[in-house]
C-alpha cells in the first residue's frame, strides 16, 4: 500500500498522477501530518509515501524538472516499481508537453468568441487537463503476448530447459573462444 500527498491541490496534472497511482496500487488515505505519516511507515501500514509538492504543475509546465518527493519504508523492494510507474507517467507527460499539440500552452491565453482573453490560469488548467487525458490514453494501452513451445524443434526438451542449458553452458563456449 502507498499514500499520495498532493500539496499542489487543484492541479489537473497532480490529480491525474494521484489517480493513475490509485488505479495501479492500493492507496491508503492519511492526513498531511509528518508524525502520522512516519507512524504509518513504522507500523508498515504503507511502504511508500509519494509527496507532490506545491507548485509541481507550474514547474513541470515551465519545462523544469518536477520532482515527486518520496519517503519509503526501509527494505521495501516495491519502491522501485512505484518509482518506475511515477517516471512512466511523468515521461509520457514530458513527451506530450514537448512534442504534443500546444495550441494555447505557449501563449497562456486564448481569444474566445467575443474577443475577450481568457485568463492564464484557465488556459493552464485546460492545457493540463488535455495533457493528463493524453497521458492516460497512452498508459491504458495493453499488448497481448503469446508464448509458444519449441519442444518439437529441441527434440522433445521443454523450451525452458533448452534455454537453461543454453545459458548454463554458453559461458564456457565464450570463455574458450576468448582464450584461443
Amino acid at each position: 500500500p502507498i499514500t499520495v500527498i498532493n500539496r499542489d491541490a487543484g492541479s489537473p496534472l497532480a490529480e491525474g498522477l494521484s489517480e493513475y497511482l490509485s488505479e495501479v496500487y492500493t492507496v491508503m488515505e492519511f492526513p498531511d501530518d509528518e508524525e502520522k505519516l512516519q507512524d504509518a511507515l513504522f507500523w508498515r501500514n504503507v511502504d511508500y509515501i509519494a509527496i507532490i509538492p506545491e507548485g509541481f504543475s507550474e514547474t513541470f509546465r515551465a519545462g523544469e524538472e518536477a520532482i515527486v518527493d518520496k519517503v519509503i519504508a526501509p527494505g521495501a523492494s516495491s519502491s522501485r516499481y512505484i518509482d518506475m510507474r511515477i517516471d512512466k507517467f511523468l515521461n509520457a507527460a514530458r513527451l506530450h508537453r514537448d512534442y504534443g499539440t500546444r495550441a494555447d500552452a505557449d501563449t497562456g491565453a486564448d481569444v474566445d468568441a467575443q474577443g475577450a482573453d481568457r485568463t492564464r490560469a484557465s488556459a493552464t488548467l485546460t492545457w493540463q487537463s488535455r495533457l493528463v487525458a493524453a497521458v492516460r490514453a497512452d498508459l491504458t494501452g495493453t499488448v497481448e503476448v503469446t508464448t509458444t513451445s519449441i519442444a518439437a524443434s529441441t527434440g522433445g526438451v521443454k523450451s525452458s530447459q533448452a534455454y537453461s542449458y543454453y545459458f548454463a553452458y554458453m559461458s564456457y563456449a565464450l570463455l574458450a573462444m576468448a582464450i584461443s
